[in-house]
């Protein structure tokens, strides 16, 4: 699961383009735990760069409503 974030998160910073993590399974598998993970992650590692860990944060809260 780390290692497809910290993808997403490179190819984000190299192409300069919006990513995008699908997480699928049955219920009950974990999906929200997981995608949780995920958006941890990246704006854990990308805390540094404080406009696109507000750019981060912007979208996921857009892409739950």
């Amino acid at each position: 699961m780390f290692a497809v974030a910290e993808g997403a998160y490179r190819a984000m910073l190299s192409k300069q383009l919006d990513q995008a993590v699908l997480v699928t399974g049955e219920s009950g598998a974990g999906k929200t735990e997981a995608a949780k993970k995920v958006m941890e992650y990246v704006a854990a590692v990308s805390g540094d760069r404080p406009s696109l860990g507000t750019d981060v944060n912007i979208k996921v809260t857009s892409a739950c409503t």
